[in-house]
């Protein structure tokens, strides 16, 4: 029992944390992506508005 338990372990285990790894990349990655299209979008949309108010 010991055995089946300790391997069940290191499979959860194995299985468990390359996920974990993956998804907090995954989600750092998406993080900045959205931050990076905000500060895109603001500059411009704010030049935008600056052609506009030249005009």
């Amino acid at each position: 029992w010991a055995v089946v338990i300790h391997f069940f372990l290191l499979n959860s285990s194995t299985i468990i944390f390359p996920t974990f790894c993956f998804l907090h990349i995954f989600f750092s990655f998406i993080k900045l992506v959205t931050k990076n299209r905000l500060s895109v979008g603001s500059l411009s949309w704010s030049h935008y508005l600056y052609l506009n108010s030249g005009l």
